[in-house]
This record gives C-alpha cells, structure tokens and sequence, in this order.
C-alpha cells in the first residue's frame, strides 16, 4: 500500500471464511477456512446435535480458537453471511 506518495506499507492480510452448514434438524456443521486464492483451506470444524442454529458463542469459541494460530499483527477479513446483522460485533485486533 502507498501511502504520501512516498513511503510504502505492508502487513500480512489473511482472508477467513465462516459458514455453517444445517443437516436439517439432526446436525450443523460451522467451518472456518482460510482464502487461498479461488479455495478455501479447512481450518476448524464445530459440530452440534439438534436443530441447526450454533449461533455467536459458537462462532465466538472458532474465532478465538484460530486467533492463537494466526502470526502478531496479522490483518484478518472475516467472510461470512452468518447473522445478517443480528449477531454482535466481533471486531478485534488479531
């Protein structure tokens, strides 16, 4: 990244996506995988019995699970179409 023309900045970016995956009313699957390029690598798993609803402390406990993996004062996007809008903020300096 340029910045004033004349000093340059560059900081490590990881692109992880979070999605769950609902097996009607017995199972839900929530992946975290990390972007590379046009795949997705597989990083963590969480599944739960029961209607398919794992919700923010589920998504909270994969977040903070990666957070220990990730190199200090890497960049993180986080993808994921999970709460539309309804789930609480998790911004935070990985």
């Amino acid at each position: 990244m340029l910045l004033n023309n004349n000093v340059w900045i560059s900081y490590l970016v990881a692109i992880l996506s979070l999605d769950q995956t609902d097996l009607g009313d017995r199972m839900a699957l929530l992946m975290l995988a990390l972007r590379v390029g046009d795949r997705a690598l597989p990083l963590v798993w969480r599944a739960e019995e029961g209607t398919a609803n794992i919700g923010f402390e589920g998504q909270k406990t994969v977040l903070e699970q990666i957070q220990a993996w990730l190199p200090v004062g890497v960049h993180v996007i986080l993808l994921s179409p999970l709460g539309r809008g309804k789930t609480p903020a998790f911004r935070r300096k990985l």
